[in-house]
Order: C-alpha cells, then sequence, then structure tokens
C-alpha cells in the first residue's frame, strides 16, 4: 500500500513514494500535484469522506457516523459512478465490476479534483509563480500528464481478468481514462483538434482521451526517454 490510514486517522506516506516518477524536487510543480498528491494524498484524503471513512469517526473508532439519510444521499449520488466503470473491460468480454471498484473509483476521481485546487491555490500563493509553459506543456497539462503516466504498467490478460473478479482497484488503465473522461478541467487543458468542436459529449470525451493518450506519449518521451 502507498499510503496508510493510520486510527488516529492521520495519513502516512512513506519515502518510497517520493521519488521518481513519482515525486521529484526538480520536477515542475505541477507534476508531483499530479502524480503523489492526485494519485496518492488526494486519494487518500477523499477515502475519510466515502463509504469507506463512513465507518470511522473523528478519532479513528470503528463507528459508523452516517444518518440513514446522508447513506442514502451518497448511494444516489454515486451510482452514476457505478454504472460508468461497469461498462469498461479490463479484457475483451470481461467488463469491470461497478459496485466492487465504487469506492477507489470515487478516490480516484476525487484526488484528481482535490490536487488540481490544491496546485492553483499553491501557485496562486507563490511570490515567484513556476513557469506555465515547459517544453510546450502548460502546467495544468503537466498536472493530468503526471497522473496518467505515474499508472503506465504492464498486465498480463489472465491477471487483468482476475483483478476485474477480485479487486476493489479498477485496473490502472481506468484508473486513468475513468477519472478523466469525467474532467472538464482536463477537456480544457488537453488540445482538441480543430474541427470537432461540434462532437456530442460523448464523442468529445473520446477524441479528448484519444488526444491525451497522445500527449501522454510525447511527455514521457521527453521527459523520461523514448520506452515506457
Amino acid at each position: 500500500m502507498p499510503t496508510t490510514i493510520r486510527p488516529s486517522t492521520s495519513l502516512a506516506l512513506p519515502a518510497g513514494q517520493l521519488q521518481p516518477p513519482f515525486f521529484g524536487a526538480s520536477f515542475h510543480p505541477a507534476v508531483n500535484f499530479g502524480s503523489t498528491a492526485g494519485g496518492t494524498i488526494g486519494h487518500e484524503m477523499t477515502h475519510g469522506f466515502d463509504d469507506e471513512g463512513s465507518q470511522f469517526d473523528e478519532s479513528g473508532n470503528l463507528r459508523d457516523w452516517w444518518s440513514k439519510a446522508t447513506s442514502k444521499a451518497f448511494a444516489d449520488a454515486t451510482q452514476c459512478v457505478i454504472d460508468q466503470y461497469s461498462q469498461y473491460e479490463a479484457i475483451p468480454g470481461v467488463k469491470l465490476n461497478g459496485k466492487l471498484t465504487q469506492g477507489e473509483n470515487i478516490a480516484d476521481i476525487g484526488g484528481v479534483k482535490i490536487a488540481f485546487r490544491a496546485y492553483h491555490a499553491w501557485r496562486a500563493a507563490q511570490k515567484s509563480p513556476p513557469p506555465a509553459q515547459v517544453d510546450g506543456f502548460s502546467d495544468d497539462q503537466l498536472y493530468y500528464l503526471a497522473y496518467g503516466q505515474s499508472w503506465c504498467s504492464k498486465i498480463n490478460p489472465e491477471s487483468l481478468e482476475t483483478l476485474a473478479h477480485t479487486n476493489p482497484h479498477s485496473p490502472p488503465e481506468w484508473r486513468v481514462n475513468g477519472v478523466n473522461r469525467r474532467s472538464a478541467r482536463l477537456r480544457r487543458g488537453v488540445q482538441v483538434r480543430q474541427g470537432h468542436a461540434h462532437e456530442s459529449g460523448q464523442d468529445l470525451r473520446r477524441l479528448v482521451v484519444a488526444e491525451y493518450h497522445a500527449t501522454v506519449d510525447r511527455f514521457w518521451a521527453r521527459w523520461f526517454g523514448s520506452e515506457r
């Protein structure tokens, strides 16, 4: 586990997480916020206020602190996340279990949103803000690209099928694409080809994801070498 939520409700981040490619003192701050803050810190913070966090009170005791009305409202509000991820396939013909992965998917979505806002708040407070452009990427692009590359991995089909049936986390592909398909900020940050402004919302999201992957490849090659 990259992080641990202790009974005292504190969050411990092991030093092993604070090194490349997740974090680097020489990295643009947007990269650190996108990878470590979005994919890890913000993710775990979100767990404190989701269906998992509802089981532990402010002192870390095992106690459900939500009212029945709150639990029902949460279930109603998050059904769209269950439905969204249930459409995704781990491998052809094997779909994800949106109910099983609900909590982790919500934490991924929440974490990326929290860390994006945190980056902008941090940037606004700096007397000398970091560069707005690096190697042709805006800092907002760097944020989302860093989150995407933090989940780069290779998993064989057999393992993916097992994960789809047993793991409360979505496969890495959908921990990136599932989050980004819900992000209006990503659609603003990643340049979509001209001539597609009229596309429907669903088609536009597909275009954005395609552009996102092309940009991730360029980002990875520029910062980490030609292979990933």
